[in-house]
């Protein structure tokens, strides 16, 4: 899948297939929050990497009671992002997010986007939460 995407439920059909594969018997909304929590627990700048899907992810983590990421979200982009059930906000935010590993950019805050009507846009994912993080958890490496 290409980056500059707002993805549908038909666009996330297969990848939601793979999940609820892999998942079994498992939750796998619980699942993927879990392994994304402690990856941005130990590389908080990694949410970048989920570009504007990272608003409604969030939302999901807070939704979940997952609030160490902060609780700001950005409505506009999240109204503008947000999916019809949790299960599409997680294969959302890995489908952009395996994009963005594909070009080796998984910790850019540039994305570029696809509004309604096919415009692209160039879109900068800015939490100045995560970003309090990442800067704290560098500080603390060094």
């Amino acid at each position: 899948m290409k980056e500059a995407i707002k993805y549908s439920a038909e666009d996330l059909a297969s990848t939601l297939e793979q999940a609820h594969e892999q998942a079994g018997d498992n939750d796998f909304v619980s699942e993927y929050l879990s392994g994304v929590t402690r990856t941005l627990i130990e590389s908080p700048s990694q949410y970048r990497s989920f570009g504007a899907y990272w608003w409604p992810l969030k939302e999901l983590l807070l939704d979940k009671g997952i609030s160490v990421f902060g609780d700001n979200v950005e409505a506009g982009t999240l109204s503008h992002f947000r999916l019809e059930t949790p299960e599409l906000v997680c294969c959302a935010a890995y489908a952009h997010q395996q994009t963005k590993l594909a070009a080796n950019q998984l910790k850019s805050s540039v994305h570029l986007l696809e509004l309604e009507g096919g415009e692209t846009v160039e879109y900068l994912l800015h939490d100045e939460y995560m970003e309090a993080l990442a800067l704290h958890k560098s500080m603390k490496k060094n």
